[in-house]
């Protein structure tokens, strides 16, 4: 439906939890207060994934399918062989 990532934190005096989305905290992270009780604390940012290593060389790409063999030949010469 929505394309937002988000997270929940929790108040750790209270318990209270809260669905933020991952851009009100940033990558740094920030001090939030909970609304219930009022207690401050540092949030930590979202969990990035890694990003490779600048000039690594992109991934391969897969093989292309093998294609189906021909069909084999027996032993008896077809008509256009003969003539």
């Amino acid at each position: 439906m929505f394309n937002v990532k988000a997270m929940i934190i929790a108040c750790p005096a209270c318990a209270t939890r809260y669905v933020v989305p991952d851009t009100a905290i940033g990558v740094e992270g920030r001090t939030v207060r909970c609304a219930k009780c009022r207690h401050s604390w540092y949030q930590e940012g979202p969990e990035l994934a890694p990003r490779p290593a600048p000039g690594a060389a992109p991934p391969a790409p897969p093989p292309p399918p093998a294609s189906e063999p021909a069909p084999a030949r027996t032993g008896q010469a077809s008509r256009a062989d003969r003539a």
